[in-house]
C-alpha cells in the first residue's frame, strides 16, 4: 500500500534530472532564435550555445570580436531571456572562443 522513500528517491531525481536537460536545450534553442535579431546576422555564423547550467548560458564564439559584441549586448540577450523563461531564469551569459567549423551548404 506504501512506497518506500528509496523507491521514490530515483525516480525523483530522475525527474528533475531530465526537466534540467530539457530546461537546457529550451534555454539554447530560443537564444538561437533570438541571436541575429539582437546580434545581427553575423551571430548565425560566428556564436553558437554551448551550454545552459545553473542560470548561466555559455555561448561559443569564433573570435576576440564576436565576444565583445556578445559583451554589449549580454544585458538585453539576459532581459529577453529572462522575459521568455521567467524572471531569475538567466543570470549570466559567458563566452568561450573556440573554432566554430561551419558545414558547406
Amino acid at each position: 500500500m506504501f512506497t518506500q522513500l528509496k523507491d521514490l528517491l530515483p525516480r525523483a531525481t530522475r525527474k528533475i534530472e531530465m526537466e534540467r536537460t530539457l530546461n537546457a536545450a529550451l534555454v539554447c534553442e530560443v537564444f538561437r532564435q533570438i541571436r541575429a535579431e539582437v546580434l545581427g546576422d553575423y551571430a548565425l555564423r560566428e556564436v553558437e550555445p554551448k551550454h545552459y547550467q545553473s542560470k548561466i548560458l555559455t555561448l561559443s564564439v569564433s573570435s576576440s570580436p564576436a565576444a565583445q559584441e556578445i559583451f554589449f549586448h549580454k544585458k538585453e540577450l539576459i532581459e529577453l531571456l529572462n522575459k521568455r523563461f521567467g524572471k531569475d531564469a538567466i543570470r549570466d551569459v559567458r563566452t568561450i572562443i573556440e573554432t566554430v567549423v561551419l558545414e558547406k551548404q
